[in-house]
């Protein structure tokens, strides 16, 4: 139903992005080469990337909203086929201001000065997803972690003259994420489920709603700036001023595995700490990928189903894929 309604309230973009930007940069499983896959870090800069990467949200099962504050969007490519086609999409967002999990987890329920250092050297991955046919050969775990690599946090030190030094996640479908889980290029794991939430979600409410909510907010003089708070609490904020009790609303989601990835072996004590260190041992792009394709896909290509899967994938744009299925309910 969310999916549904968010598909609906985007129909006009995804229109416009089928009929007027010319061949989409996806490929069908028959074109794929996978001897020849060549994955490349794009960061978002002109109104093409930024079309495409919220078209990429808006082909994921579990919806996605928006996010305010500081955002990197990222497409990773293909180089090595035909044309360059689309491999995933990656989106390093502003976290969240409380994190239970996360902030015991890093000593912030202690202290606002080093909670407030933290805030602004973490990202949360918003979004990390493998598009297919790559999602066949376990592209999500090499999109997780171009998240941490050294592009994205050169990146980072370039926008926000800060160091980046942890990228935080939920798992979209519960508990347990496996995009996330056994990223073994570090002793470990790259990633480290760290507890999960609390079963809060803003995603019962319409992007209308939600700015109905921040004009409210505006209009009665509620918040001197709101423009930097994420979605829950605008909400949370205009119903208990409507005189409606919040909390009920929002305990209508799953509880979500909470993850997080440091960049480096110092990062955890920097901060906790709420200082900079030294010493930077970070995973670059060409280590990733190269733990990718000879530690991750092997196993993935092992399985005869793979390539029968990719061999069956046709992309069909979203409209198509919309009109086919609502035939095949009318028909029943």
């Amino acid at each position: 139903m969310i999916r549904s309604r968010q598909l609906s309230q985007q129909r006009e973009f995804i229109r416009r992005v089928e009929t007027s930007l010319g061949d989409l940069p996806f490929i069908n499983g028959r074109q794929l080469k996978i001897e020849r896959i060549q994955p490349d870090v794009h960061i978002c800069k002109t109104p093409y990337d930024f079309a495409i990467h919220r078209y990429c949200r808006l082909m994921q099962t579990v919806p996605s909203g928006p996010r305010v504050g500081r955002r990197i969007a990222v497409l990773i490519y293909d180089l090595g086929q035909q044309s360059p086609a689309l491999m995933g999409a990656l989106m390093l967002a502003s976290p969240l201001y409380s994190v239970r999990a996360r902030d015991e987890f890093l000593g912030w329920n202690r202290s606002m000065r080093i909670k407030n250092f933290g805030l602004k050297r973490t990202m949360d991955a918003s979004l990390c997803m493998a598009l297919p046919p790559y999602n066949q050969l376990l592209v999500g775990k090499l999109v997780a972690m171009l998240a941490v690599s050294e592009s994205l946090s050169k990146e980072f030190e370039r926008r926000y003259r800060s160091k980046l030094l942890a990228v935080a996640t939920t798992c979209a479908t519960g508990l347990h994420c496996p995009i996330f889980n056994r990223i073994m290029i570090r002793s470990g794991g790259l990633y480290r489920r760290i507890g999960e939430t609390t079963g809060y979600t803003g995603m019962i409410f319409s992007e209308k709603t939600v700015t109905a909510a921040r004009g409210l907010i505006k209009n009665h003089r509620l918040a001197k700036n709101c423009s930097m708070w994420n979605t829950t609490r605008i909400l949370k904020t205009a119903l208990t001023y409507c005189g409606l009790r919040a909390a009920p609303l929002f305990q209508v989601g799953n509880r979500k595995g909470v993850y997080i990835a440091l960049l480096d072996t110092r990062s955890r004590e920097r901060l906790m700490i709420g200082k900079a260190l030294d010493d930077r041992d970070m995973i670059n792009d060409v280590s990733a990928i190269e733990f990718w394709r000879n530690k991750i896909l092997p196993r993935r290509l092992k399985d005869p189903e793979t390539m029968r899967k990719i061999n069956r994938y046709v992309f069909r744009p979203i409209f198509i894929r919309r009109a086919k299925r609502n035939a095949k309910s009318s028909k029943r």
